[in-house]
């Protein structure tokens, strides 16, 4: 803990002259890179879609669980659990046929959360090419098909107890569906219980249900108000109290505002999301911050859904954000990242298996919440505030400022506090 204290009371150098990235030259021993392969300053988001040459159209193919995974974990849990056929339907561009069943979760006490991506016993939400309603396919040719796993390293995450932690990428069925089909298809098959830890293949799926749901349910976050850059500080610590510093966040918000002096106190708000107390002295620290806002409560554990319409309105605020900063405690953050609304960035700190790989508007920091590369984000700035360069656009240190301010208290009440040395919590 003594580098967390010693990573959290570094102070970026202001007053040093700035690289051509807007990165204090100090930060030299940082690579460079380009993660969008945009000119500086021009506009092109990590989620552009690179067109291709049409391809012959085939008639539908679905997917189908007949039989879902026991599940008694969380909204992250169940993810876990549901994901691979999801990635089934993505990789082979069939559609997933909604199984109610699945989406139980069983502890958090969040109940059924499939209407948050559309799937419901009253029906579906969303492209019928992502997701189709049971009754769609009643009359569509149908093939049990066997469920197969890659276990080659490229694929496993790690192993847990003698079980793999599986990629998104691990999934596969037998037979496949034929590319040359001449009717539509339909493949059923059961849930074999790994769990899939990475999001690599199935987040644009789940960002697209997600929103399509929210948008249908007429969903608002009026907390943001005209806010342009919409920050979320996503704390998971209900049954992880020692989980997610707030150092972490401090860190991120600095090196990223010292690279994007065009986020400003008056075109940003930030929203702290999570099961935390905001009136601890350790939260304090965020009074220096302009425009700060909580989304709190307790925690709440086993089955049940009174705490669904809690579940419901963070991961809305998650998914209109368009800056997620994330640093650890168990599946949630990861999950909840994917439903991130197009256009945004997610900045997240220790991060397991590999959860987030793949998702090219993710940017892993190290275990202090600090850049590891120098990071240019022009892209996401044009794209946010609308123009065609970033150049010439008004600039502010205030942000920045108040957030060295709040790193100043955050210090002086760890130092007093000594919270790492206290005995009983689970840290990641």
């Amino acid at each position: 803990e003594s580098g967390a204290v010693a990573a959290a009371s570094e102070t970026i150098d202001n007053s040093a002259p700035l690289s051509s990235t807007g990165t204090p030259s100090s930060e030299v021993a940082l690579p460079e890179v380009d993660a969008t392969r945009a000119e500086p300053g021009q506009a092109e988001s990590p989620q552009t879609v690179k067109t291709t040459e049409p391809k012959t159209v085939l008639p539908p193919c679905y997917v189908f669980d007949e039989k879902p995974c026991w599940n008694g974990e969380g909204f992250g849990g169940m993810l876990r659990r549901a994901e691979w056929i999801i990635s089934l339907a993505q990789k082979y561009s069939c559609a997933y046929v909604c199984n109610p069943a699945q989406w139980e979760t069983g502890g958090h006490s969040t109940g059924n959360v499939g209407d948050l991506f559309g799937c419901t016993r009253r029906g579906v939400v969303g492209d019928p090419t992502l997701i189709v309603s049971s009754s769609h396919v009643k009359s569509v040719r149908s093939v049990s098909a066997k469920l197969v796993v890659n276990r080659s390293l490229e694929h496993v995450a790690r192993v847990k107890n003698g079980v793999p932690l599986v990629l998104s990428t691990a999934w596969s069925i037998a037979p496949e569906p034929d590319k040359l089909r001449k009717r539509p298809m339909l493949y059923k098959t059961r849930c074999n219980e790994l769990n899939t830890v990475n999001h690599a293949t199935t987040w644009t799926w789940l960002q697209a249900q997600y929103t399509a749901a929210r948008e249908k349910a007429h969903r608002k976050t009026e907390l943001w108000g005209s806010a342009t850059f919409r920050i979320a500080l996503q704390f998971r610590r209900g049954d992880r109290p020692g989980s997610c510093p707030l150092f972490v966040y401090l860190n991120a918000l600095r090196y990223l505002l010292a690279v994007t002096p065009w986020i400003t106190p008056q075109n940003s708000r930030i929203i702290v999301i999570g099961e935390l107390r905001p009136e601890t002295e350790e939260f304090a620290a965020l009074a220096r911050l302009p425009h700060v806002m909580y989304l709190a409560g307790k925690a709440l554990l086993g089955s049940g859904d009174h705490a669904a319409d809690r579940l419901r309105r963070d991961l809305d605020y998650i998914s209109t954000s368009n800056i997620l900063i994330l640093a650890g405690g168990g599946s949630f953050p990861w999950a909840a990242a994917t439903t991130q609304l197009h256009g945004g960035i997610v900045l997240h700190a220790q991060t397991k298996d590999s959860a987030l790989a793949g998702m090219p508007h993710a940017y892993a920091l190290d275990a202090f919440g600090r850049f590891q590369c120098k990071h240019r984000f022009d892209y996401f700035g044009v794209n946010a505030l609308g123009v065609t360069s970033i150049y010439g656009v008004p600039t502010s240190s205030a942000l920045l400022d108040a957030v060295e301010l709040a790193i100043k208290d955050y210090m002086t009440w760890y130092d007093k506090s000594k919270p790492c040395q206290r005995k009983g919590e689970r840290s990641e």
